[in-house]
């Protein structure tokens, strides 16, 4: 009857001490075969020209499957204001449950470009035979999201210009 007093008052003890079992994992979802990237898309703050920012996104395999990523580029009428760095030139095999990060650097240049900007990822199955269960060959689109709407950073003195009388 003690000892299972004393057992009963130690894992209350350890349960009000936040000492928990663990916890199952719960992967959520399944994700199609494929790649996936985090986050899926990059958003820039920066307005000024000449300012730097840089992004990272993490690209992932999902399923069972070795990827061979085939090209990665930049997109869109405002990608001269991107580029992008990665450890991996393509093209490169990533394996299965594998990523690798790809950093895109925006350094706008005047004006805020029209149009969109993407990094796009073109893969496909590594394999070299054909089966059933083969990777079918896609392309990964990671938009590049610029703030267009910035804050006034100038200030001008006298706030009012009178150039004197004028005659008819």
């Amino acid at each position: 009857m003690m000892r299972t007093l004393t057992l009963t008052l130690g894992l209350a003890l350890l349960a009000g001490c936040g000492v928990r079992p663990p916890a199952t994992t719960d992967t959520g979802p399944m994700r199609p075969a494929g790649l996936y990237a985090l986050p899926p898309r990059l958003a820039f703050t920066c307005v000024t020209p000449g300012c730097d920012e840089t992004g990272t996104t993490r690209i992932t395999v999902s399923g069972d499957r070795r990827v061979a990523i085939k090209r990665i580029l930049l997109t869109g009428g405002a990608a001269s204001d991107f580029s992008y760095t990665t450890l991996e030139k393509a093209p490169f095999i990533v394996g299965t449950a594998s990523s690798f990060d790809v950093e895109v650097k925006f350094v706008p240049k005047g004006a805020p470009l029209a149009g969109v900007a993407e990094l796009r990822v073109t893969f496909t199955d590594a394999a070299a035979d054909e089966s059933p269960d083969r990777l079918i060959a896609g392309e990964l689109v990671i938009p590049l999201v610029r703030r267009l709407v910035g804050q006034p950073e100038l200030t001008v003195t006298p706030g009012l210009l009178s150039f004197g009388v004028v005659e008819k």
